[in-house]
């Protein structure tokens, strides 16, 4: 029930640069890395590429196939290195779910809205203009990160977090975490959960689950397996390496 985490190299060009640079440190990466394959320049439409002069010429200049996540099948692409400049959440899922075994290395440009940012954790991307690498991403209350790994390894990672029981055992766990006073970071928590294995798609079910537990929402739970408030002592007791 535990997915295998994609393994492919991930670089990232940081936001905040010219666009024109940007792009320039992105083509030449994916241009120039000893990573087998084809280049990819992977963007959530294709219709983007004509939105931009400067991306543009370069993909005419190096000759540089260009797919979106609907089509990339289709467009016979057969893996490679893969450029995703002002990558969405969906390209980001693609990379991580349906073409994982098909990336040899990634390169995301990062845009405004920030989406790559969970994605740089997880894989531990390296800044392509100073060369440091992201941290391993950690959840840092030990308590939460054992309550986690509990469900981790309870659920059928194949099921998305849509089967009930499945999304059950997730909401309730971060429901005791959240009402005994936890501190619940849905980015850290996403970047634990993808760089652990979850496919993209569950962790983006997770962020929403997440998301609705802070807020106070309500759920209408089928399922009914998941932990309860006596949970948390023994989660309390293996965070502190004593037997639960």
């Amino acid at each position: 029930m535990f997915e295998v985490p994609p393994t492919y190299a991930a670089f990232y060009v940081p936001a905040g640069h010219p666009v024109a640079d940007a792009i320039a440190l992105g083509v030449r990466w994916v241009t120039t890395t000893a990573e087998p394959g084809t280049p990819l320049v992977l963007l959530h439409a294709k219709s983007v590429l004509g939105k931009n002069r400067t991306l543009s010429d370069a993909v005419r200049r190096h000759g540089l196939a260009v797919s979106a996540p609907a089509t990339v099948h289709k467009d016979g692409w057969s893996g490679g290195p893969v450029l995703a400049p002002w990558a969405t959440s969906k390209v980001l899922t693609a990379l991580d779910d349906e073409l994982a075994e098909m990336v040899s290395a990634a390169c995301v440009i990062a845009g405004s809205a920030g989406a790559e940012a969970v994605w740089v954790r997880a894989h531990q991307a390296t800044d392509l203009v100073s060369g440091a690498q992201a941290p391993s991403p950690q959840i840092a209350d030990p308590v939460v990160a054992v309550a986690m790994g509990h469900v981790t390894d309870s659920i059928n990672h194949n099921n998305g977090l849509v089967q009930d029981d499945d999304r059950a055992y997730a909401v309730r766990t971060l429901q005791v975490l959240h009402g005994a006073g936890y501190r619940l970071d849905v980015d850290e928590l996403a970047a634990w959960a993808l760089a652990a294995g979850w496919p993209g798609g569950e962790v983006a079910e997770l962020r929403d689950i997440a998301g609705r537990v802070l807020a106070g929402r309500t759920f209408q739970l089928r399922g009914g397996w998941g932990p309860g408030p006596d949970s948390l002592p023994r989660w309390v007791k293996e965070a502190a390496g004593q037997q639960p």
